[in-house]
């Protein structure tokens, strides 16, 4: 047979009989890539989703940072749903 003198017939043949090589270890293989592969394409939202929040520090630290006028007195506001105020 021109199988057997072939240099995979001897893994071909350990496939066979333990099912690991065949199944398994793709297997472990796939989900090691696929962790690997969603960390590197999800960093990019991660990295977004952090200069959105730094942007908004900043604005919120300048908005803080500017001083409120105080030119009227402030005004005694009812609040909406409460009886007797």
């Amino acid at each position: 047979m021109p199988e057997r003198d072939a240099p995979w017939a001897r893994w071909s043949t350990a496939a066979r009989q333990q099912p690991f090589w065949r199944f398994g270890l793709p297997f472990l293989l796939f989900m090691v890539g696929g962790l690997y592969g969603l960390t590197f394409l999800l960093e990019g939202r991660y990295e977004l989703d952090r200069q959105m929040k730094h942007t908004a520090r900043e604005q919120a630290a300048a908005a803080a940072s500017t001083p409120v006028p105080v030119s009227e007195p402030y005004e005694n506001i009812p609040v909406p749903g409460k009886p007797g105020t």
